[in-house]
């Protein structure tokens, strides 16, 4: 066992690692006993003083927070906890919302393995966000599905007819499409479609 970390302390130095991220760290909690695994809890702790690389811990509010109580030594080395929430789409903040959300989409778009797809649009950002309701995995399950089936087509960027045939298939028969329209189904997607939409769902909304 010591062999094995004093390879992962060296592989970490050789291959210049500058950020360590840990996804999912609500799982240190054993569900059948709900204890902390301090074992778990003490290893992240030993990287972090034996490296020196900064480390981000990744986890559900509301589950995460009990492991860094019960390990102290952990808590005072990764600092304040940071809340995540969805993306907010607010005509009255638009600097702070709308512009946000349609950045991201862009970047996305940049990255994809497609030609330009114009996600970054007001328009096709209104779809995507009525689509995914602010929240990033819905929204990534969603452009990365439709990349997937765009690929297996031969097409080069992502249309509105195939994110709606996706969102069918992925999205509608959820809890976050339940009672919804398809956005991509309208051939028009003004911001009052938006705001018509959202507001016979109230109280329906689902995080992931």
């Amino acid at each position: 066992e010591w062999n094995m970390l004093v390879r992962l302390y060296r592989l970490i130095q050789v291959c210049q690692v500058r950020l360590i991220v840990v996804d999912e760290f609500q799982h240190i909690i054993d569900r059948e006993t709900q204890r902390v695994l301090h074992d778990v809890a003490d290893f992240l702790k030993d990287i972090i003083n034996q490296t020196r690389v900064p480390m981000i811990l990744v986890g559900k509010k509301g589950e995460a927070e009990a492991i860094l109580h019960s390990n102290p030594q952990l808590d005072r080395r990764v600092g304040s906890p940071y809340v995540l929430g969805p993306f907010e789409w607010d005509r009255r903040r638009a600097s702070e919302t709308m512009k946000e959300f349609r950045t991201v989409l862009r970047e996305i778009d940049r990255s994809w393995p497609l030609d330009w797809s114009g996600l970054q649009g007001e328009e096709m950002a209104r779809r995507l966000f009525c689509a995914c309701e602010g929240y990033m995995g819905w929204l990534m399950d969603l452009i990365r599905h439709s990349t997937l089936a765009a690929i297996d087509r031969g097409e080069a960027v992502l249309t509105r007819a195939m994110l709606a045939q996706v969102y069918e298939e992925r999205l509608a028969q959820t809890l976050l499409g339940e009672g919804k329209e398809n956005p991509f189904a309208r051939e028009e997607f003004p911001e009052e479609a938006l705001r018509q939409l959202h507001g016979s769902r109230k109280g329906g909304k689902r995080r992931r």
